[in-house]
């Protein structure tokens, strides 16, 4: 003899069964998305960084064929790209740089940032090159009096100073208003060519890009799981796919 169900549950357990069904697809297509934005941030990350897990932004080069030292008014002059602004959320783990390089030294070289007021201290008397920043580029002014003035003095100047051997480049912080850039070959040659980059660096950013690419198409996975359960597995049996009493 065949029990009769009560309408009201099969119509009760219809009703938990969609409810579970969409539950499930919205979860599943949350998870979808989700994971698709984590991925991309993680391709895009890996794509983007270098090595040390920076951001750089394109070189620009200051020409100075006839100067042996070059002041540099790099705080005017937004070496830092403008797209950076978006990585404010991680800005107690960033940090914002500026590498200096001169191409085509033949000898070592020394850059530094010094106070602005400090170093103009050390320009009376003295013959020097000054690059400022225009909506056309960089403009130099070689400032000399008479040839004979003898190149700024830069011994004893205080402030942050590294020295390369060649070509590679000098890392500084990134100068602020009130700040000056000072480049200056060690052997009295011309320096020719003077490129600025900046940088930009997220501690654990390269860290955080390989996590995205491993959490991201797993979420993703799990989402389509989801989805297919809804779809499939709760979905309403037809008359004759209910079980034999």
């Amino acid at each position: 003899m065949t029990s009769q169900e009560d309408p009201r549950q099969e119509e009760g357990r219809n009703v938990a069964r969609i409810v579970w069904r969409w539950l499930l697809a919205l979860v599943g297509a949350v998870a979808i998305l989700l994971g698709s934005a984590v991925t991309a941030a993680g391709v895009w990350l890996d794509d983007t960084l270098d090595a040390n897990d920076e951001l750089t932004t394109a070189s620009q080069v200051i020409s100075a064929p006839a100067c042996q030292t070059l002041l540099i008014e790099v705080s005017g002059a937004q070496v830092s790209a403008d797209e950076w602004n978006r990585y404010a959320f991680v800005a107690d783990r960033s940090e914002e740089t500026i590498a200096i390089d001169v191409p085509g030294a033949q000898s070592s070289y020394l850059v530094g940032l010094a106070d602005s007021d400090d170093v103009e201290e050390r320009l009376l008397g003295a013959q020097y090159c000054l690059a400022l920043s225009t909506e056309q580029g960089w403009t130099v002014e070689r400032i000399a009096v008479v040839d004979e003035l003898p190149d700024v003095g830069l011994s004893g100047l205080p402030g942050v100073w590294g020295r390369s051997s060649g070509a590679e480049a000098v890392v500084l912080p990134l100068p602020e208003s009130g700040r000056t850039v000072v480049v200056s070959s060690d052997d009295g040659t011309d320096l020719g060519e003077v490129r600025l980059v900046g940088r930009y660096r997220i501690d654990g950013a390269g860290d955080a890009a390989s996590i995205a690419l491993i959490a991201g198409p797993s979420v993703i996975g799990v989402g389509v799981v989801l989805v297919l359960i809804a779809i499939f597995a709760l979905r309403r049996r037809g008359r004759h796919e209910g079980s034999a009493d």
